[in-house]
C-alpha cells in the first residue's frame, strides 16, 4: 500500500529508504519483545545521542542501532558506543543490509546482524538467547 502511494515499486537495493528499513526492524523487534513480557524504547540525550532501540526485560536492556548503509566492516557508532560504555549490557546490536559479525566492546557482546537474520530468528536474534 505504501509503495503504491508513493508510486515506488524499485527493488529494495534500488531505492534510498532507511525510513521503511527502520520500520520493519522496530515492528519486528517491538513483536518479540511483547511475546517475551519486554518493552522497546529509544534512548537519546540532552545533548543529542540516540540510541534506535532498546529493548527492556526486567532490570535488562538490549541497545539495536538501525543501519540502512551496507557495513563492510564493524564499527559501532559513537551513539551505541556511549549507551554501552554507560551501562555496560550483556549484549548490543546493529541490525544492517550485509554485515554479520561479532565483537566484543568492554564487557558487552557487540553483534552486526543482517535484518533477514532478524527475520529468520537467528540463534543470536536481539530477543533470543
Amino acid at each position: 500500500m505504501r509503495n503504491y502511494a508513493k508510486g515506488g515499486f524499485s527493488l529494495e537495493g534500488e531505492r534510498e529508504d532507511g525510513f521503511s528499513f527502520q520500520n520493519l526492524v522496530f515492528n519486528e523487534v517491538r513483536k518479540e519483545a511483547e511475546k517475551n513480557g519486554g518493552d522497546v524504547h529509544f534512548w537519546r540525550t540532552k545533548n543529542g545521542a540516540e540510541v534506535d532501540l532498546v529493548i527492556e526485560t526486567g532490570n535488562k536492556a538490549i541497545p539495536i542501532e538501525v543501519k540502512w548503509s551496507a557495513l563492510k566492516k564493524p564499527a559501532p557508532p559513537r551513539s551505541l558506543r556511549s549507551f554501552i560504555e554507560r551501562y555496560i549490557p550483556e549484549k548490543a546490536f546493529v541490525i544492517n543490509r550485509e554485515l554479520e559479525e561479532e565483537i566484543k566492546l568492554g564487557k558487552t557482546d557487540l553483534y552486526f546482524k543482517t535484518v533477514y537474520s532478524l527475520l529468520n530468528g537467528g540463534s543470536q536474534a536481539p530477543i533470543n538467547g
